[in-house]
């Protein structure tokens, strides 16, 4: 894991809490429906979906993932939400 995650972590009770994408992906069962944010820069890939796939790989799974996103450009917002199945 990199090791600046825990530079930006203030609270020292919640660094013991970070665990690595791997073990969080371990943690996603079969047929659990899953939220995620879309909150990094635009094209950047998000470490638990890329270890969901890693995961399934080697196991066979479905989930349902629904993702929600704001964005703002000049004086609009826009909010947009989708959902997989896979």
């Amino acid at each position: 894991m990199n090791e600046s995650v825990f530079k930006k972590i203030r609270n020292e009770q919640f660094k013991g809490k970070v665990v690595t994408a791997e073990e969080a992906a371990s943690w996603i069962k079969d047929e659990m429906k899953l939220g995620m944010s879309g909150f990094t820069r635009a094209g950047d890939a998000k470490v638990i979906p890329m270890a969901l796939v890693e995961k399934a790989k080697t196991e066979k799974f479905k989930v349902d993932v629904y993702n929600w996103c704001f964005i703002r450009t000049g004086s609009r917002s826009t909010y947009g939400g989708s959902r997989y199945h896979k």
